[in-house]
């Protein structure tokens, strides 16, 4: 067995190094977790810690944001630039059986193409497919996607054109085979909508498989098709690869993710910009009650209560069932200081709810409210400590982003079968 590992290494050099370092990070994976190395808490926090691109979450700032209430989650380490990361994403692995099944598929294919095109030019091949079929997968809103498949399924395209001029590829590579392969391909799109409904934590890439599979057999074309101009079409693809500028700008910074604005808001320190990224945020998605709450307290730290009032009033009609939200009003109501600035609350109340302000009043206990003395305004304002910007990195080099240090990044525990797990969403 040895003298075969040798031998493939000699024959396959590029191949078995992927396959290396995958079982490199999935034995190191396991290693962390069950030693707790730096503190490791579960398979997805070591899986963080060993370069990989995981949600994490941020604690709240705020006061007025009960404990256990939903936070800020997403993929911090993208947002803040580190686009490298989608790399190693790709010698991530599930579980044993993916690893296992793509070390043995990369093997196969590996050894037919390295050979073929030289290791050097396998190695980055391998590489550049890993980015373009796990950005693809990004871009349609998945961040979660770990696995080399995408890599393997565009080793297949080329393999799909270099069996037409190959009689060796074309007698393993046969139709039987390919359209196995497509079978497979297929078969994952009736996958994931019945994973779902079964509950299922994990899914199949099946953007990432496509797109490496379309990588993989434009590279063939382009390369290895004899006919036409070679070095033209070899330049064309090349030149294509200036479109991942655009997709990993579109990647880092997806402003259709209200997650990611409401991320933002948390990072900057300028309340102006802050405001707008709140803003973008509910317009996105104004089910997130916390965004009502963190809008509200951007206009509680300028004295002006009568806009947070308007704010948390939106936030309850778009989030009914927020009963913090009332606790939060009432606090507001206490703090109102004359009159006249009650009954605009009242007017603001009616032109929220129309015709269910009575039931609002009720349930806000406006009547009981009324009653009271006012209070003070600085007993709200003492609720709404300034974020700590040691808590912060600043980016002072081009290797240094900014973004939350790792106190602040807890990838939480992965139990497979909650349905709350961290685990749900990853994608092979």
């Amino acid at each position: 067995m040895l003298k075969a590992h040798i031998t493939a290494w000699k024959k396959y050099p590029a191949t078995m190094l992927c396959i290396m370092v995958s079982i490199a990070i999935h034995v190191s994976l396991h290693v962390y977790d069950h030693y707790q190395i730096e503190g490791t808490k579960s398979i997805q926090d070591a899986r963080w810690k060993l370069g990989a691109i995981v949600e994490l979450t941020l604690p709240h700032q705020s006061r007025l944001i009960q404990p256990g209430e939903p936070v800020v989650s997403g993929p911090f380490d993208l947002w803040v630039g580190q686009w490298w990361k989608l790399v190693i994403n790709g010698f991530h692995h599930g579980d044993l059986f993916h690893l296992v099944m793509n070390v043995l598929s990369l093997m196969f294919v590996g050894a037919l193409v390295e050979p073929r095109i030289g290791k050097f030019k396998f190695l980055i091949f391998i590489l550049l497919s890993t980015v373009v079929s796990i950005l693809s997968q990004i871009l349609v809103g998945d961040y979660y996607v770990i696995g080399i498949s995408g890599s393997i399924c565009a080793l297949f395209g080329v393999l799909i054109v270099l069996r037409k001029h190959d009689e060796e590829v074309a007698e393993i590579i046969d139709e039987r085979l390919i359209k196995l392969f497509y079978g497979f391909l297929f078969l994952g799109i009736l996958i994931n909508p019945i994973a779902k409904l079964m509950g299922a934590s994990v899914a199949l890439a099946n953007v990432a498989h496509f797109s490496g599979l379309f990588y993989g057999w434009l590279a063939g074309v382009w390369f290895f098709k004899p006919s036409g101009k070679p070095l033209l079409k070899r330049f064309g693809f090349l030149a294509c690869h200036v479109l991942l500028i655009p997709a990993f700008h579109f990647a880092m910074h997806p402003v259709r993710d209200a997650h990611y604005h409401w991320y933002q808001s948390i990072r900057e320190h300028d309340p102006a910009v802050k405001f707008q990224h709140i803003q973008r945020a509910i317009e996105i998605d104004p089910g997130i009650p916390q965004l009502w709450v963190s809008l509200a307290e951007q206009e509680i730290r300028k004295n002006d209560l009568s806009a947070a009032w308007n704010i948390m009033l939106q936030g309850l009609l778009h989030n009914r069932s927020y009963q913090n939200g009332v606790v939060i009003c009432q606090k507001i109501w206490r703090n109102f200081r004359t009159e006249e600035q009650r009954q605009q609350a009242i007017t603001s109340m009616e032109q929220t709810f129309g015709e269910e302000t009575l039931a609002w009043q009720e349930r806000l206990k406006i009547s009981e409210l009324m009653a009271q003395s006012i209070s003070p305004l600085d007993k709200l304002v003492e609720l709404l400590p300034e974020i700590n910007p040691q808590k912060f990195r600043s980016a002072q080099s081009s290797s240094q982003i900014a973004g939350p240090p790792p106190n602040d990044l807890a990838a939480p525990p992965v139990d497979p079968e909650a349905s709350g797990s961290a685990a749900e969403g990853i994608s092979l």
